[in-house]
């Protein structure tokens, strides 16, 4: 879900930390008032969106509530739609209703890796699976994947780029690029 409300931040202009407090809230010299006219400064530069631009899945439904929660909390319901789907089931008409096959958006994929599988070959072989369905349903869009392991790139649909990237306290590989 991080990435879908990440994406809906920015979609709507809304800066980064915006519903959180910061360490300097209570430093001496902190002037709330002043505090207070910074953020309604940047309130101003928010927008509302006239519907969902950015559609988040995951096969567990508890996962879901957990993110439609945050949706809602966030104020970010016209930004992201929450839809309990594998994604082995999901096609580009449940993200846009009406087409067959798209029109071309990104997809941003955090597969399940490392401890969250039972074995490595497991994850390799889901990596393949993942990218099969890529391939055959997808073509036109951007892609954005992680790959726990550089060498997964073989599989790609596309011909990514490799980015090596820290996430999760974890390195890994991001793959990213466009299938034709």
């Amino acid at each position: 879900g991080t990435f879908s409300l990440e994406a809906a931040t920015i979609a709507k202009n809304i800066p980064a930390g915006w519903h959180r407090d910061f360490a300097f809230m209570g430093w001496p010299c902190f002037r709330p008032s002043r505090w207070k006219h910074i953020r309604h400064e940047a309130e101003k530069e928010t927008r509302r969106l006239g519907g969902p631009i950015v559609f988040a899945s995951d096969k567990n439904p508890r996962t879901c509530r957990i993110l439609e929660d945050a949706v809602i909390q966030n104020d970010l319901s016209d930004a992201v739609k929450v839809d309990p789907k594998d994604f082995f089931d999901l096609h580009p008409s449940d993200i846009c209703p009406g087409i067959k096959t798209g029109p071309a958006g990104l997809v941003a994929i955090n597969p399940p890796y490392g401890r969250r599988l039972k074995s490595e070959n497991n994850g390799k072989k889901m990596f393949a699976e993942i990218c099969k369905k890529l391939g055959k349903d997808f073509k036109g869009w951007t892609v954005a994947l992680i790959a726990p392991d550089r060498r997964l790139a073989a599989y790609a649909p596309f011909k990514p780029a490799a980015h090596r990237i820290f996430h999760g306290g974890l390195e890994v590989t991001l793959l990213t690029g466009k299938i034709q």
